[in-house]
């Protein structure tokens, strides 16, 4: 019953009842929507990507504070431990680095099957145009 409907809003959306601009409008309509999927997911590698940058930045400013003390007392007051303590934050800050860099290419991975998707739907799309 719901294909049904589909087809019949599908016949009045195109202004047509001829099964090859139904087609038409009904894949474009996929095409649409996939290209609305592609933006999200862009703006989501974008936002990893700047997390990936902020946390490299993070570790390279805690590594120099751990390899030069003395740079470090220059910005802060150090304590006695204070150094076991850079040491397990630029571990913790790697392991979210490296789950972000994972999370980062699973996104591309994704964002690439996307676009195969979306060029067998504008094939198709174009199909159609011909008739």
């Amino acid at each position: 019953m719901a294909e049904l409907l589909l087809l019949v809003e599908l016949s009045f959306s195109s202004n047509s009842f001829f099964f090859h601009d139904m087609m038409r409008l009904g894949f474009q309509r996929e095409v649409d929507n996939e290209l609305g999927w592609q933006m999200l997911m862009w703006g989501c590698c974008t936002h990893v990507a700047n997390q990936l940058i902020y946390l490299d930045s993070i570790i390279n400013e805690l590594e120099l504070c751990s390899n030069n003390i003395a740079v470090a007392q220059t910005v802060m007051e150090v304590r006695f431990g204070d150094d076991v303590l850079v040491g397990d934050s630029i571990m913790y800050l790697v392991t979210a680095r490296n789950y972000e860099a994972g999370k980062f290419r699973n996104l591309h991975s994704l964002l690439a099957a996307s676009e195969a998707h979306l060029c067998r739907r504008r094939w198709f799309v174009g199909r159609f145009d011909g008739l």
